[in-house]
């Protein structure tokens, strides 16, 4: 079975949060407890977000270990073109990754987007970019 709890305070500019849950194997034993704490944040036109998750027992073949933060941003240039980026690290492993969008709309129910990315696993590090062309009916 599974307890937890969550709790959110609202501010004029922004919300913190924070949320528990501790699971408790069927098969006996302690309880795997996860955690995260966070915040968002509206300035105008630029959103901001953060948060640190905790995971006892990450999921084998995961991505992700016991430490994790998350961060993204993503500002309204104008009515027709964004930017938006976000990271994601492993605490523990040193591993990461982070992207970076940018979002164009160049006639109505058309949007040009450019995007990169770089990836960190172990001693590798990847890099891509792309382009692409979304229309709207």
């Amino acid at each position: 079975w599974m307890a937890g709890g969550d709790a959110k305070v609202d501010l004029p500019f922004a919300s913190v949060y924070a949320e528990a849950v501790f699971a408790f194997p069927s098969g006996g034993g302690g309880p795997e407890p996860r955690a995260a704490v966070g915040f968002d944040a509206s300035l105008g036109d630029l959103v901001l977000a953060a948060e640190y998750f905790y995971d006892s027992r990450p999921a084998a073949g995961t991505a992700t270990g016991a430490h994790n933060l998350y961060a993204s941003l993503a500002y309204g240039l104008s009515d027709y073109a964004k930017l938006a980026a976000s990271a994601s690290v492993d605490l523990e492993a040193g591993t990461g990754s982070g992207g970076l969008v940018a979002s164009l709309e160049v006639e109505q129910g058309t949007f040009l987007g450019l995007s990169a990315t770089l990836s960190r696993t172990g001693s590798s590090t990847t890099a891509a970019a792309g382009l692409s062309l979304e229309l709207r009916f």
